[in-house]
């Protein structure tokens, strides 16, 4: 019996231990779990790879007035082959829950996007900031990105496990390489290629850090695949999500936060009523960013936050496995 209690307690303070660093209100609550699909996601659908013996990750959705907004934290350890450095284990995102969703390349006039971001190591680094040093000295692999999932076929462009496309915008990476440069609204995004599972991806990276950005106009992106025979115009785009893969840190917690994210899709075929984006007042101080500022559409459809909820996966989970089976030996 008291080894039973001895391992209970060790996984419990180990829970303890990763989670103090999300600080929580008494508003909030905690939700425990791989998957919960609400408007922002834990997702740590890479959790159980290969080579892997310890890391959990935590995301908070903050309260803020008229916005959207979340923090995420996390860490993931190998015990193991180096080359296992490069899995992703989680993503963390807001998903948009827009009502022009699915719809065709060709029927959208605008897909705007404006977020500010940070990402620091937990303990040690500066929150208002990405901050690169801070992470590179603790071994920390992670990137920031839009995500979106497109398909020939209106219901399976929703399908973020087998759709035909996925395309990829990356602001920000640790350990990043550059693509081939192609020129976008002041901005030279570098495009790549890859083959994914049954599906083929294309990612433009920023060649400097966006850590902030107002009304971003992505669209062009999508017009130079269509332009280059990558995917038609009748081609769904279905899922569109903004967040952080964490990949791997030396046994160290890392943050991401993100406020004032609001994503505007216009169409030919429907109009929306516009949203509120003025949230709470952007970090404005720390790492430089690459920005475009352009005036408020009309047709503006915000991702729509849940306020004051805490999901977690990874440790987490063993506690509570551990506290059941300890209520039951009781």
């Amino acid at each position: 019996m008291s080894l039973v209690k001895s391992s209970l307690y060790k996984a419990i303070i180990l829970v303890v231990a990763f989670t103090s660093a999300v600080q929580k209100t008494a508003a909030q609550a905690v939700l425990c779990g791989q998957y919960q699909t609400f408007n922002i996601e834990n997702n740590a659908w890479g959790a159980y790879a290969s080579g892997y013996e310890s890391g959990a990750q935590c995301t908070t959705v903050e309260d803020e007035k008229d916005g959207t907004a979340f923090s995420t934290t996390w860490e993931w350890t190998i015990n193991g082959d180096p080359d296992l450095e490069t899995q992703v284990h989680s993503y963390a995102n807001v998903k948009s829950k827009s009502s022009n969703l699915p719809v065709m390349l060709q029927n959208i006039t605008a897909l705007e996007v404006s977020a500010n971001w940070s990402m620091y190591p937990t303990a040690t680094g500066n929150p208002d900031i990405f901050d690169v040093e801070g992470l590179t000295a603790i071994g920390a692999k992670a990137d920031v990105t839009l995500d979106f999932f497109l398909d020939p076929d209106f219901k399976q462009s929703t399908n973020v496990t087998n759709p035909k496309f996925e395309v990829m915008i990356w602001f920000a990476a640790i350990d990043a390489t550059e693509p081939i440069g192609t020129l976008f609204t002041g901005h030279n995004f570098g495009q790549n290629n890859q083959p994914g599972p049954g599906q083929e991806v294309f990612s433009f990276v920023a060649p400097e850090n966006m850590t902030s950005f107002s009304q971003l106009n992505v669209l062009p992106l999508f017009q130079y695949l269509v332009e280059g025979n990558k995917m038609d115009a009748s081609t769904y785009l279905g899922t569109a999500q903004f967040g952080s893969e964490a990949i791997h840190s030396d046994g160290k917690n890392v943050t991401f936060d993100a406020t004032n994210i609001d994503l505007t899709i216009q169409t030919t075929t429907s109009s929306v009523t516009p949203s509120k984006t003025n949230g709470a007042p952007a970090k404005t101080n720390g790492a430089p960013t690459n920005s475009k500022t352009a005036p408020a559409k009309s047709g503006a459809v915000s991702l729509m936050g849940v306020e004051g909820l805490t999901w977690c996966w990874g440790l987490l989970e063993g506690a509570m496995g551990a506290w059941m089976l300890w209520s039951w030996v009781l």
